[in-house]
């Protein structure tokens, strides 16, 4: 087994859990309406983040080498005679990279929501 696949997977379980923990912290009641929205809203555009970080962002890895999606790189470019060649990864390690960004720009749109609903329902614990 390649060890991106293990990268990948553990990004995949993080990003699952802060989801799944801020959808749980929303339906145990402290979410009100306006809640609902703002996790709507927060999905959103987290999937539009998650979109442009798995498909357009680009950064270089020195003058010869660049790297495509963030964070988890799915295509790697070399410089060989002026020409930028590209390495596409495998698709077995590709859709669950690009799975993998898409749920993190997800994922850290909703931290905010998460923290602001665990320090709500932290503050109506009976002392």
């Amino acid at each position: 087994m390649p060890v991106g696949i293990l990268f990948i997977l553990a990004q995949l379980a993080i990003c699952g859990w802060v989801i799944a923990r801020t959808v749980k912290r929303v339906l145990s009641g402290s979410g009100s309406k306006t809640m609902w929205l703002a996790f709507a809203a927060l999905v959103v555009l987290g999937l539009a983040l998650g979109v442009w970080m798995a498909c357009r962002v680009e950064y270089p890895l020195g003058t010869r080498f660049r790297l495509s999606g963030f964070p988890m790189p799915v295509a790697f470019f070399h410089l060989e005679a002026g020409q930028w060649v590209d390495f596409i990864t495998p698709p077995a390690i590709m859709y669950p990279g690009i799975a993998a960004n898409v749920l993190t720009g997800v994922a850290l749109l909703e931290l905010p929501l998460l923290w602001f609903l665990w320090r709500k329902d932290r503050r109506q614990l009976p002392a």
